[in-house]
């Protein structure tokens, strides 16, 4: 074993096996599937590619104007945050993330969705600026909250 500029020791493979991870992970696939393929730990992949000097790409992909403007337009439409997740592939807070930022960046949701003294988006503002009415009293989720609200109330006693 070798010793790594973390002082953590790395495999003394032979070449061919130190090549095969590398065009395996050239080749876009992830550590883990490099892993997989190859019978060791991901981890182990992870430190030979550093070692060879492969830069690591991220575990995440980078979301793209164009899913940015799909989230908007999903939203708009009346699509739940967890229904544009699970169209885009996405995760629900990833969606939320991108949809507050991209409301503070143009300019008709500005005003109405930043405080004042701070560049923060509220709740009401977000709600706001996609249309978000309170749920009407008819409303099944209403009546079903009123009603275990009643239920409580009259199995309270002081």
């Amino acid at each position: 074993m070798k010793e790594s500029s973390r002082g953590k020791s790395v495999p003394n493979w032979p070449e061919q096996k130190i090549t095969q991870v590398v065009k395996l992970y050239g080749e876009l696939k992830s550590t883990f599937r490099v892993a997989a393929e190859v019978g060791v730990a991901p981890e182990t992949v992870r430190k030979v590619l550093r070692q060879q000097g492969v830069k690591l790409r991220s575990a995440t992909k980078p979301v793209t104007p164009q899913q940015i403007k799909k989230f908007e337009h999903l939203k708009r439409a009346g699509w739940t945050i967890n229904a544009i997740a699970r169209d885009s592939g996405v995760a629900p807070d990833t969606v939320t993330r991108h949809l507050k930022r991209s409301l503070c960046n143009t300019a008709p949701c500005n005003t109405a969705f930043v405080k004042q003294e701070a560049t923060k988006p509220t709740l009401k503002a977000f709600r706001e600026a996609f249309g978000s009415e309170p749920l009407r009293v008819e409303h099944p989720v209403v009546m079903r909250g009123l009603c275990r609200g009643l239920d409580r109330w009259r199995g309270f006693s002081l």
